[in-house]
């Protein structure tokens, strides 16, 4: 769970692999942990979810081949 907000967003499929809270907003914060606190099976989903994400999309070696890249295209030659 985190708040809908750029950097945040980009991580987290709403549903899918975790909850987007608006930001100053605790009430809809208290309903979403609320919502994982009752759903074993739902923090389960999503946390197989966010793993999978996790691996696919953030390991270092990918995180480092596109840093890399950028570097190569913004370095001169």
């Amino acid at each position: 769970m985190t708040c809908d907000s750029v950097g945040c967003r980009d991580v987290v499929d709403d549903g899918v692999n975790g909850l987007l809270v608006p930001p100053r907003s605790p009430a809809l914060l208290a309903q979403a942990l609320m919502k994982l606190l009752d759903s074993p099976s739902l923090r389960a989903r999503m946390g197989l979810a966010a793993r999978a994400k996790a691996e696919r999309e953030f390991d270092i070696a990918s995180v480092v081949a596109t840093h890399l890249a950028i570097y190569r295209e913004l370095s001169p030659r």
